[in-house]
């Protein structure tokens, strides 16, 4: 009897053993959270809208200087970004970018009778003017140069409404950044009866950074079987810390060197169109054109003073309406990771 029950005790348990994985499978089980890690980099042509900065001041005669202007409006930008997509969490994505912009250095020359630089500061004027005919010819020549740049590097936390595998949806984002940026301006006046023969010159190094956050709409949506049009508008706000440092030189004299502060707030609104084809399921390549505002940007602004205004306004950092229009190529892969 006892035999019995030893064997009809096992039967019981591996009976039940066996039953315990078939019942475990019966349960709904939640998903894995999809993940897959993408790159972008992207590059092309950039047009900027800027303020013009003042070079120097040129005329006939002393009364008649007026202020000659320069300004740069093509260049070359930049940017990577490097990011990861998962399935959970108020975000389901977040990435990394840096980008940026630089031009051609440009300058400006103008040779005319009469020639000056003024330089201001806490209403301390100083003037180096010139005046010089050769054979009845004007020999009094400006010189200017000017280089800007921007540098950026932010972060992309993203809700996505869609199937990031699917050529259809869109997602909401907010981006915390930081830009730096630069500008360089140079201008040397001086005689021309024969080589140039410099006499002053004056310069400023400009240097801005700016905090600020971005709330970004972003939406692609399948045209064709495999191309995708892609479209984003972002807007935020920003906090500007500017410093110039500013110097005047008579040439074999005296030089007289300051330091300039600003700090203000502005908006930033942005724009992008563009069209992407799927080359494979995993790598795309496209066109894309970005318009990007800034409210109130940095740039440097010269004392306005000539002889027959007689005064002029302090140097000072100027803060104006920038826009940069770009459009290039830009190459995504899905890394699978």
């Amino acid at each position: 009897m006892s035999m019995r029950r030893c064997l009809a005790g096992l039967a019981g348990f591996f009976f039940l053993a066996g039953m315990i994985p078939i019942r475990a499978a019966d349960v709904p089980v939640a998903p894995e959270p999809v993940s897959n890690t993408y790159f972008s980099i992207e590059g092309g042509y950039v047009n900027l809208d800027a303020e013009k900065v003042q070079a120097f001041l040129s005329g006939p005669d002393s009364q008649g200087l007026s202020e000659r202007f320069l300004n740069v409006s093509d260049g070359y930008y930049g940017r990577i970004e490097l990011g990861r997509m998962f399935d959970m969490g108020i975000f389901d994505g977040i990435g990394a970018y840096a980008q940026g912009w630089w031009t051609d250095k440009e300058d400006t020359s103008e040779t005319d009778i009469s020639a000056a630089l003024a330089y201001q500061h806490n209403g301390n004027l100083r003037v180096n003017e010139l005046g010089c005919t050769a054979d009845g010819q004007p020999c009094s020549t400006g010189e200017a140069d000017l280089d800007r740049s921007l540098i950026e590097a932010g972060l992309r936390f993203f809700h996505d409404f869609g199937d990031e595998m699917n050529a259809n949806g869109v997602s909401l984002g907010f981006e915390p950044f930081v830009a730096f940026i630069d500008e360089n301006t140079k201008s040397t006046i001086g005689f021309t009866n024969g080589p140039f023969q410099p006499t002053s010159k004056r310069s400023s190094d400009l240097d801005a950074t700016a905090f600020g956050a971005l709330l970004a709409l972003d939406a692609r949506h399948a045209i064709l079987e495999r191309t995708v049009l892609i479209t984003r508008i972002a807007a935020g706000a920003y906090y500007m810390d500017a410093d110039a440092d500013t110097d005047h030189t008579f040439i074999g004299g005296d030089s007289v060197s300051d330091g300039i502060s600003s700090d203000f707030v502005g908006f930033r609104g942005q724009l992008a169109l563009g069209v992407e084809q799927m080359l494979t399921d995993t790598f795309s390549v496209g066109v894309i054109g970005r318009l990007d505002y800034w409210s109130d940007y940095p740039t440097m602004d010269w004392t306005d003073f000539t002889p027959s205004k007689g005064s002029g306004s302090d140097n000072s950092i100027a803060e104006e309406d920038f826009l940069a229009l770009s459009i290039g190529v830009r190459l995504s892969v899905q890394l699978g990771i």
